[in-house]
């Protein structure tokens, strides 16, 4: 059996039309909308990634999917505890507050860089039913999900870089 990412190979390059799309919002929340979030979430896992945004994939749709991660006591690795699928998501809600980390992308293989992000978000999503939920995520989590909501603005981290990007 074929991998699906056989059939949703990423979209890849800086200056890919698709990944500076400013995405269009989700309207019409059906069996085709729960279909596509069920993939997109697959292969965030199948590419064992942290997030994956439709663009990522050729969807210019507001629909991310973000794994949700807890610190262990030993603080070595973080671990899945779960995940979301954010439909329409929106930052109404930050802290002042910053965290200065090393960022990637899949779409930008092999290339890395430093990015200051908020250090707690609150974000305003839909599930694939359209019930909207808001959702507090800090430190990492909330990282990824800043990461994320940027690609379906078309926003890559390259752009919020500060310093020199590095190669693998």
């Amino acid at each position: 059996m074929k991998k699906m990412s056989a059939f949703y190979p990423l979209v890849l390059g800086a200056d890919n039309p698709l990944l500076r799309t400013n995405c269009s919002p989700v309207t019409k929340f059906d069996t085709e909308l729960e279909e596509f979030c069920d993939t997109l979430l697959a292969l965030m896992y199948e590419y064992n990634w942290v997030g994956l945004a439709a663009p990522q994939i050729g969807e210019t749709i507001r629909v991310i999917a973000v794994t949700k991660r807890e610190y262990p006591s030993n603080k070595k690795k973080r671990r899945i505890v779960g995940e979301y699928i954010m439909i329409n998501p929106e930052i109404i809600k930050h802290t002042q507050n910053t965290l200065l980390g090393e960022e990637a992308c899949l779409s930008l293989p092999g290339i890395f860089g430093d990015v200051k992000r908020y250090s707690s978000v609150t974000v305003k999503y839909q599930d694939s039913k359209g019930k909207e939920h808001i959702e507090k995520l800090t430190g990492y989590n909330a990282i990824v999900a800043q990461h994320e909501i940027d690609h379906i603005n078309g926003i890559l981290f390259i752009d919020k870089a500060i310093g020199p990007l590095r190669d693998e």
